[in-house]
């Protein structure tokens, strides 16, 4: 049986508290520019949306033969 490498894309969220500013817009703007979202993520709450899948196809040394997009409505249910 072949081997995959998969990455699920998904929607998380984080919260940035406290940001001043006289709109919603001028705050969403604020906050994503004052945070790194790489850092962010290790305290992210998945939001319980999937947006899709990557499946890499492996060889038998590990190395991606075929690289497969999915999106969620692809993907067999249980």
């Amino acid at each position: 049986m072949p081997k995959h490498d998969v990455h699920i894309y998904c929607i998380v969220r984080v919260k940035v508290p406290g940001v001043e500013a006289d709109t919603p817009g001028e705050a969403a703007q604020k906050a994503e520019k004052a945070t790194d979202l790489d850092y962010a993520f290790r305290d992210a709450e998945f939001a319980g949306d999937i947006t899709g899948f990557l499946v890499d196809t492996l060889d038998e040394n590990g190395e991606r033969i075929k690289e497969t997009d999915l999106k969620p409505d692809q993907v067999p249910s249980d």
